[in-house]
């Protein structure tokens, strides 16, 4: 049996006690140009899997401003992802990773919150995530930041 969340929050929620990306970090727009490659990877870096193909980033609906790296600077690597995209008129965060020795240091609330302030730019007053029974940590943080289970899935 597989359990997976609906959550969503209000942006406001999200943005209340904003993170500031510690020194030594980059925050990068995806560009499918430069890094459709990268994603795949550095998902399968964050959750010991199988990487995506490369060219993940082709399947319809595919919003690559919703896509944000953390980068960073001295290893010259990306330890961090979120991927976000819009459907029926609402945001979702799809998948969100950051690699093993950099977990803790609140990179993956820092991704969150720069997609929020991302989708409030164009309007939107709420934020969904699917949650993975996997990935309780996370749900942990989402629920820290406003974001509440508004739907169950048992499979």
């Amino acid at each position: 049996m597989i359990r997976k969340h609906t959550m969503a929050s209000q942006v406001s929620d999200i943005l209340v006690d904003l993170v500031p990306l510690s020194e030594g970090f980059e925050l990068v727009q995806y560009d499918p140009m430069i890094h459709h490659e990268i994603v795949p990877q550095i998902y399968s870096r964050c959750f010991n899997l199988r990487a995506w193909g490369e060219l993940w980033d082709k399947f319809e609906g595919f919003y690559s401003e919703g896509v944000f790296l953390i980068y960073h600077k001295s290893l010259k690597s990306y330890v961090g992802f979120i991927v976000s995209y819009i459907a029926e008129d609402t945001p979702y965060i799809t998948s969100l990773g950051v690699t093993e020795d950099f977990r803790g240091r609140r990179l993956g609330t820092y991704l969150v919150q720069r997609v929020a302030q991302h989708y409030a730019k164009m309007g939107y007053k709420q934020l969904w995530v699917d949650i993975n029974p996997h990935y309780e940590g996370f749900e942990r943080r989402c629920v820290s930041m406003g974001f509440s289970v508004i739907r169950e899935e048992i499979r």
